[in-house]
């Protein structure tokens, strides 16, 4: 059976994504483990290997449960330190501490502007000429809802255009598989796929979304657009009356930290 969780009091959560790694999680891991059984602290710690935790200005992070305290630049070095003073004793561990619950301000390793690169502004668009609007940072975590939003929930409200092809489906079904959204129409021929997570070596990568355009023009219409490498253009969707659609994207999408 797996650890008789009433014993235990701390669980780790070791984050384990792709910055975290390069950074050294793997053998944070390893050596987290190695200390708690060394200290004798097994039966009580749990540790828990997760994908990214969203803090990769940060890394490598973990995240102490229950007392919910985020470590910032935990490397193999300062490990055995955490585990003796911290989950040995609850002493301070301040210099690695990123965020704790009851703060109301973080310490991360650096400040990072807004993954939007450049704010709401007024400005000349390359594609669409001059307009109001900003970039939404092309991370897998933005595109696949976004995609779900345009093809599933607001499909009523919009005009899709795919390589300046109407797309006419009424109805779509986005799913997920390999980095990919798979988007299938209910009219023949109306499939396409967005790549939204590819290693520079694989044969998707030029296809694999680089930048994603929210826009509104002086006569009132408001938009978005994908672009790849190989295709540049390949997705376009508009609106006109749907003002609550142009602010939820605003929220959610562009005036985001991460």
């Amino acid at each position: 059976m797996g650890k008789d969780l009433t014993k235990v009091t701390n669980t780790v959560f070791i984050c384990n994504g792709g910055t975290c790694k390069k950074s050294g999680a793997e053998e944070n891991t390893r050596e987290l483990r190695c200390a708690i059984k060394m200290a004798g602290l097994h039966e009580i710690t749990h540790t828990i290997k997760t994908l990214c935790q969203g803090q990769c200005e940060n890394a490598p992070v973990l995240f102490l449960n229950p007392e919910g305290i985020w470590y910032k630049r935990m490397t193999a070095e300062t490990i055995d330190e955490f585990v003796k003073q911290k989950l040995a004793i609850s002493a301070g561990f301040d210099d690695h501490t990123l965020f704790k619950d009851g703060w109301n301000t973080m310490f991360p390793v650096k400040t990072i502007d807004l993954k939007t690169h450049d704010d709401l502004s007024h400005h000349d668009d390359d594609h669409v000429g001059y307009v109001y609007g900003a970039l939404i940072y092309p991370w897998e975590h933005n595109v696949y809802p976004l995609l779900k939003e345009i093809f599933q929930i607001y499909r009523q409200s919009v005009v899709i255009y795919h390589l300046n092809k109407s797309l006419n489906s009424s109805d779509f079904q986005v799913d997920y598989k390999d980095g990919k959204a798979l988007i299938n129409g209910n009219i023949a021929g109306e499939n396409l796929e967005v790549v939204m997570s590819a290693t520079r070596e694989s044969e998707y990568f030029l296809y694999k979304v680089s930048k994603i355009k929210l826009y509104r023009t002086p006569d009132g219409l408001q938009g978005i657009y994908v672009v790849n490498a190989r295709q540049g253009i390949f997705l376009r969707v508009e609106w006109r009356t749907d003002n609550n659609f142009w602010n939820h994207l605003v929220d959610n999408y562009v005036m985001i930290s991460g």
